[in-house]
This record gives structure tokens, sequence and C-alpha cells, in this order.
């Protein structure tokens, strides 16, 4: 076992965003993604002390599953203290506009979600403002209870995966910070993760635990692997250099 921090003598040149330390996680981690965007969708979680870095095998699995052909688009969430509720999913959707928005308008991606997202776009301008250029100027929303907002919420993110993810090019989310995660983007997560009807396409996600505690094996009250197996979970430890 070789140290976080171990000392060295002279310092090497390595190559910008290398990963070392991390080739075994890294290959667990591309073994799920084959798996999960062929059947069933599915969440890996790396679990991890502060600073161990859990954020830094997110951003090098994400760069190997777009050098794989998948679209990646990535959420983080922050203590309930500084963000609202949605906030992680919310920071998800405005990466997925900021990519969009780097493609022609004649893509077809970007036809394809506009196809697709149909009379959600209101909602989805709501979330994010800039998808105005996306959508072009939608009326408010009428929402009016909390859990019509989590529906619609759900049924956004149902149409954009089942429009952006085929077989040739799988939706991979990255979240991090998860220990944050609210229990209303929890719930959507949940209602996602054991809809039988989506395919190609998995979630990455950080969760940070206290140190020298025993990780869960979910940082929210995510119930991925409950409702009679219709989703398939694999948990990543601790990372460990070696």
């Amino acid at each position: 076992m070789i140290p976080l921090t171990p000392r060295l003598t002279t310092v090497p040149e390595f190559p910008e965003h290398a990963l070392y330390g991390r080739h075994a996680e890294q290959q667990q981690m591309l073994t799920f993604y084959r798996g999960a965007v062929v059947r069933r969708p599915g969440a890996c979680m790396v679990e991890g002390i502060s600073g161990i870095g859990k954020s830094a095998l997110l951003a090098a699995s994400r760069r190997s599953v777009c050098a794989r052909g998948a679209l990646a688009f990535s959420g983080q969430f922050e203590p309930p203290s500084t963000a609202p509720a949605l906030h992680g999913l919310v920071r998800l959707l405005e990466n997925l506009t900021h990519q969009m928005l780097s493609l022609p308008p004649t893509h077809t991606l970007r036809r394809a979600l506009y196809t697709a997202v149909g009379a959600s776009s209101a909602l989805f301008v709501d979330l994010v403002p800039s998808a105005v250029r996306l959508f072009g100027p939608q009326l408010a929303s009428r929402l009016t209870s909390l859990q019509d907002y989590r529906n619609s919420i759900t049924l956004l993110f149902h149409q954009m995966i089942q429009a952006l993810a085929t077989p040739a090019q799988p939706v991979v989310w990255f979240l991090d910070d998860c220990q944050w995660c609210d229990a209303a983007s929890a719930e959507i997560l949940r209602r996602l993760l054991l809809d039988t009807g989506l395919q190609h396409w998995c979630i990455f996600a950080a969760h940070r635990t206290a140190e020298g505690s025993q990780p869960p094996t979910f940082s929210v009250d995510i119930a991925v692997g409950s409702g009679g197996g219709c989703t398939d979970y694999w948990a990543v430890g601790p990372p460990t250099w070696c």
C-alpha cells in the first residue's frame, strides 16, 4: 500500500488529466458502464472520505466513456444551506443545455431533444433560463403542487434520456457530492432508475463519507436495487492507491 501523499525526491512530469493509482477502480467502473448501457439502467457509487480522489475518478471515468462514444452530462449537489432543492439536477440540465447549444441547430441531437421534450419545454426553460435558446420563448409552467412538480421533472428527464440514448451513444450522468442530495432529487433518481422503459443509460455518482465510519450503500434514500431487482447496482468502495 502506497501512502496517499508519498514523499518524492523529484517531481515527475505527468501528462495533463492523468490519474494515477486508480487503475483497478477505473477498470471496475468501465466494466459497470459496459454492462449497464446494454441492460437496465444502474447507478455506480464511489464512496470515500473528503479529498481521497472521488471527483478525479469521476472525471477520469467521464473521459473514458466519452472516448467510447457516450454522451455525458455532469451535475453537482451542494449543502442544503446554500442551494435549493433539485440544485444538482438543475446543474446537470445546465450542462446538457451548454453542450446542446454548442451544436448547430440542425444537429440530430438538438432536433431529437426538441421533438422529445415537447410540452415539457416550458418547465425546462423555467429550470434553466438559457434553454430558451434551444426551445424559444415559453409560457411559465403551471404546476400547482410539489408532487406535480416532481412528476413533471421526472417526465422531462425520461423524455430526454429516451431522445438521446442509443446503443451507439449511451447517456451517462455524473453526479458529485451526493451526500447533499435532497429528498426530491433522490425520489426523481429512484423513479428513473427503476423505470424499465429506459435503456442505454446509467449514473456514476460520488458520495463523501465521514473518516473512520462505515460507508453506506448509498448516500440518500435512492432505493437502487429494490423494487424486485429492477435495476443493476454496483457500489465502488472507498478509493485506495495501490
